[in-house]
């Protein structure tokens, strides 16, 4: 059996450094963090209709997703502000709830999954 067929056969494994392949698909933390802000957008429009403030906001929160989707770690940085930004805001506010749900989105983009995710660009050559 070839090197390369071996490669294939254990993709979690980690090379000959010690250091795991990088992943070609975003983890399931970004996944459910895309699925949460997906429903926030449909409960916004079935509770008070799509106005354009709320089209608006999601037009930018999905381009800042595709910008995490693809690696790209300012975009990433940015979104975490936004949050932290919404925490404060809505704390002020007395919007606890909200508030929860965005530190629960903050602590999605930051776990670890999502880290190594942004941090391993496959576009730039890993040093050895």
């Amino acid at each position: 059996m070839s090197a390369e067929a071996v490669d294939r056969a254990s993709p979690g494994q980690a090379d000959a450094e010690g250091v795991p392949p990088s992943r070609s698909r975003p983890p399931l933390s970004f996944a459910v963090y895309l699925v949460l802000v997906v429903a926030v957008l449909v409960f916004d429009a079935l509770d008070g209709g799509l106005t354009a403030s709320a089209l608006a906001g999601a037009a930018v929160w999905g381009m800042l997703s595709l910008g995490v989707f693809w690696r790209l770690k300012a975009v990433w940085i940015v979104l975490i502000a936004l949050h932290c930004g919404n925490v404060v805001f809505l704390s002020g506010r007395s919007e606890w709830w909200q508030a929860a749900f965005n530190l629960a989105l903050i602590g999605l983009l930051v776990s670890r999954p999502t880290r190594i995710y942004v941090a391993r660009n496959e576009s730039r050559p890993r040093s050895r």
